[in-house]
């Protein structure tokens, strides 16, 4: 059996130790540079985090608007569909009357009640295509 108490045997050991103490030295090393690099890339990978949280939370705040937007147009497109059916009723039932006028009125004031008539009908149109107009809107 060899002598672990000799002078070689100690220098071996020695020499040995020495070995894996600056081997291990150099693992601790690298394993140190590792925690920081990762330690600075979660860092990074915390502020992307943030930013993107943040503008997913600005997108969600557009899309509610968008959505408040739309729902305030549709409001107003009925309230102007009913509108208009309201003028259209009414244009109506004044033109029967006018037209009922009409039948009972002498010849000149027919033909005046005509133009009138005719007027009435333009403007209405008129008024009916400003609505439509409003409506593409």
């Amino acid at each position: 059996m060899r002598d672990l108490t000799g002078e070689k045997s100690v220098k071996n050991l020695e020499s040995f130790l020495q070995k894996h103490i600056s081997a291990f030295d150099e693992f601790k090393l690298k394993v140190l540079d590792q925690v920081v690099e990762w330690h600075q890339k979660s860092g990074e990978h915390t502020r992307l985090a943030t930013k993107y949280s943040d503008t997913l939370e600005e997108y969600k705040m557009l899309f509610i608007q968008m959505k408040q937007v739309i729902k305030e147009k549709d409001n107003m497109v009925k309230n102007m569909r009913d509108t208009m059916r309201q003028t259209t009723f009414a244009q109506s039932q004044k033109f029967d009357q006018i037209q009922s006028t009409l039948l009972g009125t002498s010849e000149d004031t027919l033909v005046s009640l005509k133009k009138m008539t005719k007027m009435l009908e333009m403007k209405l149109r008129v008024k009916e295509s400003e609505i439509e107009e409003l409506l593409r809107y």
